[in-house]
């Protein structure tokens, strides 16, 4: 597993956590989530409609960005694992042991 699989979830785990730690002790220590402000009713309130307001943005488009992920994702992998981005046949590889020296 590559640095940018692990670093992707983790940095989401840090964030939810940072939000779950504001909201349960916030109000009994004062301590901010973004700013320098402290835990307060209004900066809470705002910033929750903040991230359904966003949510209910992306949503409907979510489809398209997984679908462009998913084609970048399977060209690159087309491109790095298949010669000239086509698939051959096993058949085709046998005769070709410097492509396939455990091919049997």
């Amino acid at each position: 597993m590559d640095i940018v699989g692990v670093t992707g979830p983790l940095v989401v785990l840090i964030f939810i956590s940072k939000i779950i730690r504001f909201r349960i002790f916030g109000p009994y220590t004062k301590q901010n989530l973004f700013s320098d402000r402290g835990f307060d009713d209004v900066y809470w309130v705002s910033f929750t409609k903040l991230s359904l307001a966003l949510a209910m943005i992306t949503l409907p488009m979510y489809g398209k960005v997984r679908a462009v992920l998913h084609k970048y994702y399977m060209r690159c992998l087309s491109r790095n694992f298949f010669a000239g981005g086509q698939d051959a046949p096993v058949c085709d590889l046998r005769d070709k042991t410097d492509y396939c020296p455990l091919l049997i």
